[in-house]
């Protein structure tokens, strides 16, 4: 068994060393992959130092910052490439606690796709005010207008298996930045791939600041009315 955790990093000098090594000592079986957007604050060289003192992290390089979105796909590439029986993808920033990473392992025979979700049974969010409102009428508004059945559509904490990578890379998904978590879950469902979602609490990041910008926001907004009116 073949297992990939996947994150993308852009600044995240504060985090990465305290993440990876909690995600590999979640299970043996574990490898890591990181894809680094020539981070300013020197991620990237601290991902090589790493890298270079254990065998079970691979970090790729991309000349610049080019979404989060592009990074994901790049994961799907890599788990297919490299024949992984199962994929993780996560933030990098402890909004994703890694202990979760066993319940997505104990949880994995379950169904193609794996959601953790903050507004499933047993879910919350340190988020408050306005992100909280953001985050819940995203939610509603793909439930509603994309007839999805999944209680959280915008989620990166995720477990895929060999079935879904291939599915999904198998459709052209086009969003690059935030809005690409909303478009492949828009797909899961409509390729009618199983999905089993568990609840767990997410945290607000203590090191760095987020990378969400008003206008990914609004980039969400218009993918997910092009998304609306491509449903049959």
């Amino acid at each position: 068994m073949k297992v990939v955790v996947f994150t993308a990093t852009y600044n995240e000098i504060g985090n990465i060393e305290r993440l990876c090594s909690e995600v590999i000592r979640c299970s043996d079986k574990i490898e890591v992959l990181v894809v680094d957007d020539s981070s300013p604050d020197g991620t990237g060289d601290l991902l090589d130092r790493m890298k270079e003192v254990n065998n079970r992290i691979t970090v790729v390089h991309r000349p610049k910052k080019s979404g989060v979105g592009s990074a994901h796909r790049m994961a799907l590439r890599y788990a297919h490439d490299n024949e992984v029986d199962f994929l993780i993808t996560m933030d990098a920033d402890f909004s994703h606690p890694p202990e979760y990473i066993k319940t997505f392992l104990d949880s994995m025979h379950k169904a193609d796709y794996l959601v953790a979700s903050r507004y499933a049974y047993g879910g919350s969010t340190e988020y408050k005010g306005t992100r909280l409102f953001i985050s819940k009428t995203a939610n509603v508004l793909a439930k509603r207008l994309l007839h999805l059945e999944m209680t959280e559509c915008t989620s990166s904490f995720r477990g895929f298996s060999r079935k879904a990578v291939d599915a999904l890379l198998g459709v052209d998904i086009t969003a690059d930045g935030y809005s690409y978590f909303l478009e492949t879950s828009y797909w899961v469902q409509r390729l009618g791939l199983s999905v089993y979602e568990f609840g767990f609490r997410f945290k607000d990041r203590s090191e760095g600041v987020s990378k969400i910008s008003k206008r990914e926001i609004f980039k969400a907004v218009l993918k997910l009315l092009r998304l609306r009116f491509s449903v049959n």
